[in-house]
Protein backbone atom coordinates (compact mmCIF):
# COMPACT_ATOMS: atom_id res chain seq x y z
CA UNK A 1 0.00 0.00 0.00
CA UNK A 2 1.34 3.52 -0.98
CA UNK A 3 1.64 6.17 1.63
CA UNK A 4 -1.10 8.92 0.36
CA UNK A 5 1.56 12.36 0.00
CA UNK A 6 0.07 15.83 -1.35
CA UNK A 7 -3.51 16.53 -1.64
CA UNK A 8 -5.81 14.06 -2.95
CA UNK A 9 -8.57 14.82 -5.72
CA UNK A 10 -12.06 14.11 -6.79
CA UNK A 11 -13.46 13.11 -10.38
CA UNK A 12 -16.25 11.46 -11.18
CA UNK A 13 -19.21 10.78 -12.98
CA UNK A 14 -22.11 8.80 -14.06
CA UNK A 15 -24.46 8.12 -16.59
CA UNK A 16 -28.05 9.84 -16.57
CA UNK A 17 -31.23 9.08 -18.64
CA UNK A 18 -33.38 11.26 -20.33
CA UNK A 19 -35.58 10.99 -16.94
CA UNK A 20 -33.75 11.79 -14.38
CA UNK A 21 -32.10 15.52 -16.22
CA UNK A 22 -34.27 17.35 -14.87
CA UNK A 23 -34.16 16.69 -11.58
CA UNK A 24 -29.93 17.00 -11.79
CA UNK A 25 -30.41 20.27 -13.48
CA UNK A 26 -32.41 21.65 -10.54
CA UNK A 27 -30.20 20.47 -8.57
CA UNK A 28 -26.96 22.39 -10.29
CA UNK A 29 -28.50 25.21 -11.27
CA UNK A 30 -29.98 25.64 -7.72
CA UNK A 31 -28.86 29.70 -7.37
CA UNK A 32 -30.37 30.29 -10.53
CA UNK A 33 -34.18 29.24 -9.62
CA UNK A 34 -33.39 31.04 -6.45
CA UNK A 35 -32.93 34.20 -8.26
CA UNK A 36 -35.61 33.81 -10.14
CA UNK A 37 -38.20 33.18 -6.82
CA UNK A 38 -38.31 29.69 -7.08
CA UNK A 39 -36.99 28.48 -3.51
CA UNK A 40 -36.48 24.23 -3.59
CA UNK A 41 -35.70 22.85 0.13
CA UNK A 42 -33.24 19.97 -0.76
CA UNK A 43 -32.80 16.72 0.95
CA UNK A 44 -29.15 17.02 0.42
CA UNK A 45 -28.34 18.25 4.59
CA UNK A 46 -24.86 19.19 3.65
CA UNK A 47 -26.61 22.43 1.46
CA UNK A 48 -26.58 25.39 3.39
CA UNK A 49 -28.91 27.93 1.96
CA UNK A 50 -27.50 31.13 3.22
CA UNK A 51 -24.71 30.17 0.89
CA UNK A 52 -26.04 29.40 -1.92
CA UNK A 53 -25.91 32.85 -3.73
CA UNK A 54 -22.04 32.84 -3.85
CA UNK A 55 -22.86 29.28 -6.64
CA UNK A 56 -21.85 30.35 -10.06
CA UNK A 57 -23.99 28.09 -12.72
CA UNK A 58 -23.02 28.59 -16.32
CA UNK A 59 -24.20 27.06 -19.47
CA UNK A 60 -23.46 26.52 -23.27
CA UNK A 61 -24.34 29.48 -25.46
CA UNK A 62 -24.76 27.06 -28.84
CA UNK A 63 -21.36 27.88 -30.07
CA UNK A 64 -19.02 26.16 -27.56
CA UNK A 65 -18.80 29.47 -25.22
CA UNK A 66 -20.15 29.30 -21.62
CA UNK A 67 -22.00 32.17 -20.39
CA UNK A 68 -23.72 32.69 -17.07
CA UNK A 69 -27.13 31.21 -17.15
CA UNK A 70 -30.47 33.03 -16.06
CA UNK A 71 -32.65 30.02 -15.66
CA UNK A 72 -32.42 26.11 -15.81
CA UNK A 73 -34.50 25.74 -18.95
CA UNK A 74 -31.61 27.18 -20.93
CA UNK A 75 -29.57 23.82 -19.81
CA UNK A 76 -32.28 21.31 -21.34
CA UNK A 77 -32.44 23.19 -24.57
CA UNK A 78 -28.74 23.09 -24.81
CA UNK A 79 -29.24 19.07 -24.38
CA UNK A 80 -32.47 19.14 -26.80
CA UNK A 81 -30.33 20.69 -29.69
CA UNK A 82 -27.21 18.40 -28.95
CA UNK A 83 -29.37 15.46 -28.89
CA UNK A 84 -30.70 16.02 -32.38
CA UNK A 85 -27.40 17.22 -33.91
CA UNK A 86 -26.23 13.38 -32.85
CA UNK A 87 -27.58 10.56 -35.28
CA UNK A 88 -27.00 6.58 -34.43
CA UNK A 89 -26.73 3.93 -37.04
CA UNK A 90 -27.12 0.44 -37.06
CA UNK A 91 -25.46 -2.33 -39.46
CA UNK A 92 -27.79 -4.95 -40.84
CA UNK A 93 -26.65 -8.38 -42.01
CA UNK A 94 -26.49 -7.39 -45.65
CA UNK A 95 -23.82 -4.49 -44.72
CA UNK A 96 -26.39 -1.49 -45.24
CA UNK A 97 -25.96 0.61 -42.63
CA UNK A 98 -29.53 2.54 -41.38
CA UNK A 99 -30.09 5.52 -38.78
CA UNK A 100 -31.79 4.69 -35.52
CA UNK A 101 -33.58 6.65 -33.06
CA UNK A 102 -32.17 6.70 -29.36
CA UNK A 103 -32.66 4.34 -26.94
CA UNK A 104 -34.90 5.14 -23.94
CA UNK A 105 -32.87 3.81 -21.27
CA UNK A 106 -29.73 5.46 -23.28
CA UNK A 107 -27.24 7.83 -21.36
CA UNK A 108 -28.41 11.39 -22.43
CA UNK A 109 -25.56 12.84 -20.07
CA UNK A 110 -23.00 12.41 -17.91
CA UNK A 111 -22.95 14.02 -14.40
CA UNK A 112 -19.34 15.07 -13.32
CA UNK A 113 -18.41 15.73 -10.16
CA UNK A 114 -15.01 17.21 -9.79
CA UNK A 115 -13.76 18.33 -6.04
CA UNK A 116 -10.34 19.23 -4.24
CA UNK A 117 -9.32 17.54 -0.94
CA UNK A 118 -11.71 18.78 1.92
CA UNK A 119 -8.04 19.10 4.17
CA UNK A 120 -6.81 21.95 1.44
CA UNK A 121 -9.99 23.90 0.58
CA UNK A 122 -12.21 23.77 4.25
CA UNK A 123 -15.54 25.18 4.49
CA UNK A 124 -16.74 27.56 2.28
CA UNK A 125 -17.55 29.89 5.72
CA UNK A 126 -14.34 29.82 6.91
CA UNK A 127 -12.17 30.79 4.23
CA UNK A 128 -10.81 34.26 3.37
CA UNK A 129 -11.12 36.47 0.49
CA UNK A 130 -7.24 35.01 -0.50
CA UNK A 131 -8.10 30.93 -0.02
CA UNK A 132 -11.40 31.32 -1.61
CA UNK A 133 -9.45 33.07 -4.61
CA UNK A 134 -6.81 30.12 -5.08
CA UNK A 135 -9.71 27.14 -4.98
CA UNK A 136 -11.66 29.28 -7.49
CA UNK A 137 -8.01 29.18 -9.79
CA UNK A 138 -8.26 25.48 -9.13
CA UNK A 139 -11.75 24.59 -9.97
CA UNK A 140 -11.23 26.82 -13.43
CA UNK A 141 -8.38 24.46 -14.09
CA UNK A 142 -10.43 21.14 -13.45
CA UNK A 143 -13.04 22.77 -15.67
CA UNK A 144 -10.49 22.88 -18.35
CA UNK A 145 -9.64 19.53 -18.38
CA UNK A 146 -12.82 17.95 -18.02
CA UNK A 147 -14.11 20.02 -21.01
CA UNK A 148 -11.21 19.12 -22.76
CA UNK A 149 -11.85 15.67 -22.60
CA UNK A 150 -15.86 15.94 -22.74
CA UNK A 151 -15.59 17.97 -25.90
CA UNK A 152 -16.48 22.01 -25.56
CA UNK A 153 -19.63 21.01 -28.28
CA UNK A 154 -21.15 18.76 -25.71
CA UNK A 155 -20.68 20.35 -22.42
CA UNK A 156 -23.94 21.42 -21.34
CA UNK A 157 -23.40 23.57 -18.16
CA UNK A 158 -21.24 23.36 -14.81
CA UNK A 159 -22.23 25.33 -11.49
CA UNK A 160 -19.52 25.47 -8.96
CA UNK A 161 -21.34 25.11 -5.78
CA UNK A 162 -19.97 26.94 -2.42
CA UNK A 163 -22.80 26.17 -0.47
CA UNK A 164 -22.47 22.75 0.81
CA UNK A 165 -19.55 20.97 3.25
CA UNK A 166 -16.69 21.10 0.61
CA UNK A 167 -16.61 23.35 -2.44
CA UNK A 168 -16.93 21.05 -6.09
CA UNK A 169 -18.03 21.34 -9.31
CA UNK A 170 -20.64 19.86 -11.14
CA UNK A 171 -20.82 19.43 -14.48
CA UNK A 172 -22.96 17.81 -17.48
CA UNK A 173 -22.14 17.26 -20.67
CA UNK A 174 -23.74 14.97 -23.67
CA UNK A 175 -21.93 11.95 -24.60
CA UNK A 176 -21.27 13.32 -28.38
CA UNK A 177 -18.70 10.82 -29.72
CA UNK A 178 -16.08 12.04 -32.84
CA UNK A 179 -18.14 10.18 -35.38
CA UNK A 180 -21.65 12.15 -34.27
CA UNK A 181 -22.86 9.13 -32.22
CA UNK A 182 -24.59 8.99 -28.61
CA UNK A 183 -22.14 7.10 -26.73
CA UNK A 184 -21.29 6.96 -23.26
CA UNK A 185 -19.71 3.41 -23.53
CA UNK A 186 -17.37 5.16 -26.45
CA UNK A 187 -16.77 8.08 -24.97
CA UNK A 188 -15.42 6.83 -21.96
CA UNK A 189 -13.67 4.26 -23.25
CA UNK A 190 -15.34 1.44 -22.91
CA UNK A 191 -15.86 0.75 -26.65
CA UNK A 192 -13.28 -2.06 -26.37
CA UNK A 193 -13.92 -3.94 -23.35
CA UNK A 194 -13.68 -3.74 -19.50
CA UNK A 195 -9.75 -3.45 -19.66
CA UNK A 196 -10.28 -0.71 -21.67
CA UNK A 197 -12.50 1.55 -19.81
CA UNK A 198 -10.40 0.71 -16.38
CA UNK A 199 -7.50 2.32 -18.50
CA UNK A 200 -9.41 5.17 -19.57
CA UNK A 201 -10.20 5.70 -16.36
CA UNK A 202 -6.91 5.60 -14.73
CA UNK A 203 -5.62 8.18 -17.81
CA UNK A 204 -8.19 10.72 -16.97
CA UNK A 205 -7.89 10.79 -13.42
CA UNK A 206 -3.75 10.92 -14.13
CA UNK A 207 -4.49 13.68 -16.55
CA UNK A 208 -6.75 15.68 -14.37
CA UNK A 209 -4.00 15.56 -11.44
CA UNK A 210 -1.47 16.17 -13.60
CA UNK A 211 -3.02 19.42 -14.60
CA UNK A 212 -3.53 20.43 -11.02
CA UNK A 213 0.06 20.39 -10.62
CA UNK A 214 1.16 22.29 -13.40
CA UNK A 215 -0.99 24.81 -12.11
CA UNK A 216 0.37 24.21 -8.29
CA UNK A 217 -1.60 22.14 -6.46
CA UNK A 218 0.04 19.56 -4.80
CA UNK A 219 -1.65 16.57 -6.36
CA UNK A 220 -1.20 13.43 -4.71
CA UNK A 221 -0.83 10.22 -7.61
CA UNK A 222 -1.69 7.99 -5.39
CA UNK A 223 -5.59 6.43 -6.00
CA UNK A 224 -7.00 6.52 -2.64
CA UNK A 225 -11.13 5.76 -2.43
CA UNK A 226 -11.67 7.60 0.92
CA UNK A 227 -9.97 5.13 3.03
CA UNK A 228 -12.04 2.20 2.48
CA UNK A 229 -10.51 -0.85 2.36
CA UNK A 230 -10.38 -2.94 -1.15
CA UNK A 231 -13.73 -4.46 -1.97
CA UNK A 232 -14.52 -7.99 -4.10
CA UNK A 233 -15.69 -6.61 -7.58
CA UNK A 234 -18.98 -7.80 -6.97
CA UNK A 235 -19.22 -5.88 -3.18
CA UNK A 236 -18.22 -3.01 -4.68
CA UNK A 237 -20.78 -3.59 -7.79
CA UNK A 238 -23.08 -3.69 -5.52
CA UNK A 239 -22.09 -0.67 -3.42
CA UNK A 240 -22.54 1.33 -6.22
CA UNK A 241 -25.45 -0.07 -7.86
CA UNK A 242 -27.10 0.86 -4.09
CA UNK A 243 -25.30 4.45 -3.96
CA UNK A 244 -26.68 5.57 -7.82
CA UNK A 245 -30.38 4.20 -6.15
CA UNK A 246 -30.07 6.61 -3.40
CA UNK A 247 -28.41 9.27 -5.36
CA UNK A 248 -31.18 9.22 -8.08
CA UNK A 249 -34.14 8.90 -5.15
CA UNK A 250 -32.58 12.26 -3.78
CA UNK A 251 -32.64 13.46 -6.97
CA UNK A 252 -36.07 12.43 -7.72
CA UNK A 253 -37.07 13.86 -3.93
CA UNK A 254 -35.72 17.29 -4.89
CA UNK A 255 -36.73 17.49 -8.33
CA UNK A 256 -40.59 17.02 -6.41
CA UNK A 257 -39.58 19.44 -4.02
CA UNK A 258 -38.55 21.88 -6.68
CA UNK A 259 -41.90 20.98 -9.20
CA UNK A 260 -44.03 21.92 -5.78
CA UNK A 261 -42.29 24.97 -5.05
CA UNK A 262 -42.63 25.86 -8.64
CA UNK A 263 -46.18 24.72 -8.44
CA UNK A 264 -46.84 26.80 -5.33
CA UNK A 265 -45.41 30.16 -7.11
CA UNK A 266 -47.15 29.18 -9.95
CA UNK A 267 -50.45 29.24 -7.86
CA UNK A 268 -49.23 32.15 -6.03
CA UNK A 269 -48.87 33.94 -9.39
CA UNK A 270 -52.36 32.54 -10.72
CA UNK A 271 -53.83 33.26 -7.23
CA UNK A 272 -52.83 37.36 -7.97
CA UNK A 273 -53.87 37.64 -11.11
CA UNK A 274 -57.28 35.43 -10.31
CA UNK A 275 -57.85 38.69 -7.97
CA UNK A 276 -57.00 41.29 -9.97
CA UNK A 277 -59.34 39.99 -12.92
CA UNK A 278 -62.04 39.62 -10.40
CA UNK A 279 -60.87 43.42 -9.27
CA UNK A 280 -61.62 44.63 -13.19
CA UNK A 281 -64.61 42.28 -13.32
CA UNK A 282 -66.42 43.77 -10.46
CA UNK A 283 -65.29 47.10 -12.34
CA UNK A 284 -66.45 46.45 -15.29
CA UNK A 285 -69.39 45.47 -13.85
CA UNK A 286 -69.94 48.71 -11.70
CA UNK A 287 -69.37 50.39 -15.37
CA UNK A 288 -72.25 48.13 -16.60
CA UNK A 289 -74.66 48.78 -13.68
CA UNK A 290 -74.40 52.88 -14.06
CA UNK A 291 -74.32 52.51 -17.80
CA UNK A 292 -77.78 50.40 -18.06
CA UNK A 293 -79.07 52.72 -15.43
CA UNK A 294 -78.07 55.32 -17.69
CA UNK A 295 -79.46 53.91 -20.45
CA UNK A 296 -82.56 53.11 -19.05
CA UNK A 297 -83.21 56.59 -17.92
CA UNK A 298 -82.37 57.89 -21.31
CA UNK A 299 -84.53 55.61 -22.81
CA UNK A 300 -87.32 56.27 -20.32
CA UNK A 301 -87.00 59.73 -21.22
CA UNK A 302 -86.68 59.14 -25.26
CA UNK A 303 -89.77 56.96 -24.86
CA UNK A 304 -91.65 59.73 -23.46
CA UNK A 305 -90.86 61.80 -25.92
CA UNK A 306 -91.86 59.68 -28.82
CA UNK A 307 -94.90 58.99 -27.12
CA UNK A 308 -96.30 62.64 -26.89
CA UNK A 309 -94.93 63.25 -30.83
CA UNK A 310 -97.46 60.01 -31.67
CA UNK A 311 -99.63 61.25 -29.28
CA UNK A 312 -99.87 64.52 -30.98
CA UNK A 313 -99.30 63.12 -34.22
CA UNK A 314 -102.87 60.60 -33.56
CA UNK A 315 -104.59 63.63 -32.00
CA UNK A 316 -103.83 65.59 -35.52
CA UNK A 317 -104.59 62.63 -37.44
CA UNK A 318 -107.97 62.36 -35.67
CA UNK A 319 -108.47 65.84 -35.69
CA UNK A 320 -108.01 66.17 -39.10
CA UNK A 321 -110.20 63.05 -39.97
CA UNK A 322 -113.41 64.93 -37.34
CA UNK A 323 -112.81 68.07 -39.27
CA UNK A 324 -113.50 66.14 -42.50
CA UNK A 325 -116.67 64.73 -41.27
CA UNK A 326 -117.39 68.05 -40.07
CA UNK A 327 -116.99 69.22 -43.38
CA UNK A 328 -118.87 66.19 -44.99
CA UNK A 329 -121.83 67.06 -42.84
CA UNK A 330 -121.59 70.86 -43.63
CA UNK A 331 -121.92 70.57 -47.21
CA UNK A 332 -124.78 67.44 -47.10
CA UNK A 333 -126.30 70.71 -45.01
CA UNK A 334 -125.60 73.04 -47.57
CA UNK A 335 -126.99 70.80 -50.50
CA UNK A 336 -129.92 70.05 -48.01
CA UNK A 337 -130.75 73.71 -47.86
CA UNK A 338 -130.04 74.02 -51.56
CA UNK A 339 -132.73 71.51 -52.07
CA UNK A 340 -135.07 72.77 -49.50
CA UNK A 341 -134.79 76.00 -51.16
CA UNK A 342 -135.27 74.82 -54.60
CA UNK A 343 -137.76 72.83 -53.42
CA UNK A 344 -139.65 75.83 -52.15
CA UNK A 345 -139.51 77.87 -55.09
CA UNK A 346 -140.73 74.90 -57.32
CA UNK A 347 -143.53 74.73 -54.96
CA UNK A 348 -144.82 78.14 -54.78
CA UNK A 349 -144.76 77.94 -58.66
CA UNK A 350 -146.63 74.97 -58.46
CA UNK A 351 -149.53 76.79 -56.32
CA UNK A 352 -149.51 79.20 -57.85
CA UNK A 353 -149.88 77.56 -61.61
CA UNK A 354 -149.75 73.84 -61.60
CA UNK A 355 -152.64 72.10 -61.25
CA UNK A 356 -150.93 69.08 -60.32
CA UNK A 357 -148.50 68.85 -57.09
CA UNK A 358 -145.09 68.88 -57.78
CA UNK A 359 -142.92 65.90 -58.89
CA UNK A 360 -141.66 64.57 -55.88
CA UNK A 361 -140.01 61.64 -56.74
CA UNK A 362 -137.88 63.74 -59.00
CA UNK A 363 -137.07 66.04 -56.17
CA UNK A 364 -135.93 63.10 -53.64
CA UNK A 365 -133.33 61.77 -56.61
CA UNK A 366 -131.37 65.56 -55.98
CA UNK A 367 -131.25 65.09 -52.76
CA UNK A 368 -127.90 63.15 -50.90
CA UNK A 369 -128.38 59.67 -50.25
CA UNK A 370 -128.62 59.23 -46.75
CA UNK A 371 -131.87 61.92 -47.17
CA UNK A 372 -133.17 60.00 -49.80
CA UNK A 373 -133.43 56.90 -47.93
CA UNK A 374 -134.94 59.37 -44.52
CA UNK A 375 -137.58 60.84 -46.91
CA UNK A 376 -138.62 58.07 -49.19
CA UNK A 377 -140.96 56.74 -46.84
CA UNK A 378 -143.02 59.57 -46.70
CA UNK A 379 -142.71 60.39 -50.06
CA UNK A 380 -146.43 59.05 -51.13
CA UNK A 381 -147.99 60.26 -48.08
CA UNK A 382 -146.48 63.33 -48.58
CA UNK A 383 -147.66 63.46 -51.76
CA UNK A 384 -151.17 62.22 -51.47
CA UNK A 385 -151.91 64.69 -48.79
CA UNK A 386 -150.39 67.78 -50.46
CA UNK A 387 -152.41 67.30 -53.50
CA UNK A 388 -155.37 67.48 -51.23
CA UNK A 389 -153.98 70.18 -49.66
CA UNK A 390 -153.10 71.94 -53.17
CA UNK A 391 -156.17 71.97 -54.38
CA UNK A 392 -157.55 75.31 -53.44
CA UNK A 393 -154.48 76.40 -54.16
CA UNK A 394 -153.29 77.48 -50.45
CA UNK A 395 -149.73 79.13 -50.32
CA UNK A 396 -146.85 76.85 -49.21
CA UNK A 397 -146.72 78.08 -46.00
CA UNK A 398 -150.05 77.17 -45.27
CA UNK A 399 -149.45 74.04 -46.99
CA UNK A 400 -146.77 73.21 -44.89
CA UNK A 401 -148.53 73.90 -41.60
CA UNK A 402 -151.37 72.07 -42.18
CA UNK A 403 -149.95 68.88 -43.51
CA UNK A 404 -147.56 69.68 -40.29
CA UNK A 405 -150.80 69.73 -38.19
CA UNK A 406 -151.92 66.56 -39.63
CA UNK A 407 -149.00 64.35 -39.68
CA UNK A 408 -146.72 65.34 -37.29
CA UNK A 409 -143.60 64.77 -39.59
CA UNK A 410 -142.58 68.53 -40.28
CA UNK A 411 -142.06 71.49 -38.52
CA UNK A 412 -141.43 75.11 -39.15
CA UNK A 413 -137.88 75.97 -38.64
CA UNK A 414 -136.87 78.97 -36.68
CA UNK A 415 -135.93 81.43 -39.59
CA UNK A 416 -139.59 80.69 -41.17
CA UNK A 417 -138.79 78.59 -44.21
CA UNK A 418 -136.85 75.70 -43.68
CA UNK A 419 -138.70 72.56 -42.76
CA UNK A 420 -137.45 70.07 -40.59
CA UNK A 421 -138.27 66.18 -39.65
CA UNK A 422 -138.83 65.76 -36.19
Amino acid sequence: MHEVTGWTTSYRWNGVTSDNVAGLVNHHARDVDRANGVEVKHSNDRVNPALTHLNETLVNDGTGRMIFCTTSKQWLAFMKKRLAELQNTRTLKDGSVVNVAHRKDANVAVDVVMQLDPAFTGPTENMTSEKRAEVDRLMDVMIEQATTHAGPENVIGYSKHWDESSPHIQMLYVPGTEDGKLSMKQKLGGKDGQKSAQAHYAQMHDDMRESLQDAGYDATMVRVDAGRPHRKLKDFKDFKEREKAVELREVALEEREHNLSRGLSDLASMKAETRSNLDESENQLSVAIRSRSKAKNEGHAAGVAQGLTEGRAQLTREWGALNSQREAVRQQLLALEKFEREREIEWNAAIAGAKNPPPWKSFLKKLPEPYQRSYAKYAESFEKQANEVLRPKKSYEQAVAELSAKTGHWRESSDGHHAQRE
